[in-house]
Order: structure tokens, then sequence, then C-alpha cells
């Protein structure tokens, strides 16, 4: 279970230290052009709570399973 001792909040420096593996990463996956094709754009304009944050995280797991499918239909 997370409680407030359960983890370490770690800080990241955008480009800094990465390693080969790390960059090859970094442009394999790159982010979206626009949030508004992943993340619904009413999540984006309102109050991040847990209803819409456990919906938006639904639906980019349903994106993320379409996906998958489609690849491996190929």
């Amino acid at each position: 279970m997370w409680d407030d001792g359960s983890f370490e909040v770690v800080g990241m420096e955008p480009n800094s230290n990465l390693t080969l593996n790390d960059k090859l990463l970094k442009n394999t996956y790159k982010l979206p052009k626009r949030l508004e094709n992943v993340v619904s754009a009413q999540i984006l304009k309102g109050e991040l709570n847990r209803d819409n944050y456990k919906r938006s995280l639904h639906q980019l797991l349903f994106a993320e399973e379409m996906f998958m499918r489609k690849q491996l239909s190929r």
C-alpha cells in the first residue's frame, strides 16, 4: 500500500546525464505533437481529480490496447 513514507519522488532535469540507451528510447518514443490527441480536452481544461484522472487512465489504456491490436494484426 502506498503512503507518504513508501515512495521517494526523484526530480529529473530534461536531457541531463542521458545514457545512449536513454537517448535512443527518447527518440523512439516521442511525445505526441498535440496532447489533446491523447487525453480528453475536457480533462485538460478542468481540475484534475480522482474521477477524471481515473477516466483518463482508462482512455489511455483503451487507446494503447487498440494500437497494440492494430500492430499485431499486420
